[in-house]
């Protein structure tokens, strides 16, 4: 489990232009997140529409409030979004981080694998994974991540 003084599950960030971004916001090219499983969601693409991609997501009981006070600035000012709208969707919604261009790792592997990995990799198909919320793609409105099927 992640704490503020320890990160045990991080993103490390890849991508020149998205550093940038966390490194003015955490300090550096990595971030706490929640999982190392990715959840699909819909982000804003280039042409003005959304298009799906995966993404881990912050884990906002790690940072600090002043962390958490840059991140809603840099979302606002990226963005043009008011400032309390920013903090409603995050924490309605989270923060995705997309996994392109960006690795993770974990020193908490039994915390973040459970059962329900263990079993989705043995393909043991009696258990349900939980349906996924709709999420916020870095403050813009996104559609909602579909759930786990059987194929």
């Amino acid at each position: 489990m992640n704490t503020q003084t320890d990160w045990k599950t991080v993103a490390v960030i890849h991508d020149p232009e998205r550093l940038k971004f966390w490194q003015a916001v955490l300090g550096g090219d990595r971030a706490p997140i929640k999982s190392i499983l990715t959840i699909s969601v819909h982000v804003p693409d280039d042409n003005g529409g959304t298009r799906q991609a995966d993404a881990y997501f912050l884990d906002l009981n790690a940072i600090t409030t002043e962390q958490r006070e840059k991140l809603i600035r840099a979302i606002a000012k990226r963005f043009v979004i008011p400032v309390d709208e920013v903090e409603r969707a995050i924490d309605d919604q989270g923060v995705p981080i997309l996994t392109e261009d960006v690795s993770v790792s974990s020193s908490d592997l039994p915390a973040q694998a459970g059962p329900g990995l263990l079993f989705s990799i043995l393909g043991d198909n009696e258990f349900d994974l939980p349906a996924v919320t709709p999420v916020c793609a870095l403050g813009r409105q996104a559609g909602v991540a579909e759930e786990w099927e059987d194929e």
